[in-house]
């Protein structure tokens, strides 16, 4: 097993951040979709669809979402360099434990607490109750480029001699 650096707090939320948006994006398209068409055909297609129409939209961006995280990670994961693994190996989270960790993130952000569960973690990882209930830790998936070796001596440059002002008489 590799080493593996931990994600840091703050692309992990600028990830979660840029995959709401996305998610809000959807649910504003398929409404504006569904109200546009309801204005269109005089009423023919009611309003009333707009809360199911939407809540199917989210369900199935919601499933798309947790594939992604599963898989090669979700947008905004991509984005941030994050990538969702097995705390034990370097093999990815999978499908079925993406949607385990995505339904207690769930579970508990509905009580507010959950949202800061990362924080609770003074390990280096940061792990909320979703990724240990999932076991799964966040990395950041961009490697590190090494440190580049320090000039040799013969490079740096002779000391300069300060230019002194004329002194006036």
């Amino acid at each position: 097993m590799t080493e593996r650096p931990p994600a840091t707090m703050r692309h992990r939320i600028l990830a979660v951040v840029i995959d709401s948006a996305l998610g809000g994006a959807v649910a504003a398209v398929v409404s504006g979709i569904v109200v546009a068409l309801s204005v269109l055909s005089a009423g023919a297609v009611s309003i009333l669809l707009l809360a199911p129409v939407v809540a199917v939209a989210l369900t199935a961006w919601f499933f798309v979402y947790t594939a992604l995280q599963g898989g090669r990670g979700s947008f905004g994961m991509r984005f941030m360099g994050l990538r969702l693994e097995h705390a034990a190996d370097d093999a990815g989270l999978g499908f079925g434990r993406a949607l385990g960790r995505n339904l207690v993130w769930a579970v508990t952000s509905s009580v507010v607490v959950g949202l800061f569960s990362p924080l609770f973690d003074a390990s280096r990882w940061r792990r909320g109750w979703h990724d240990f209930a999932s076991g799964a830790v966040m990395i950041d998936a961009v490697p590190v480029p090494a440190p580049r070796p320090p000039a040799p001596v013969d490079a740096v440059p002779a000391a300069v001699e300060p230019v002194r002002a004329p002194v006036a008489a």
